[in-house]
């Protein structure tokens, strides 16, 4: 059980910054489709 807790919190910590990533991304480059979806995700 611990250890189900451990991945489930490093897939959500892996996720997190894996979004951040992608919205950053879509601030330096506003015409990349992928990173403006991710941001318009993470608006809702």
């Amino acid at each position: 059980m611990n250890r189900f807790l451990t991945t489930l919190l490093g897939a959500l910590v892996g996720t997190a910054m894996f979004a951040l990533v992608g919205v950053g991304m879509a601030h330096a480059e506003p015409d990349n489709d992928y990173g403006v979806v991710l941001e318009n995700a993470i608006d809702r």
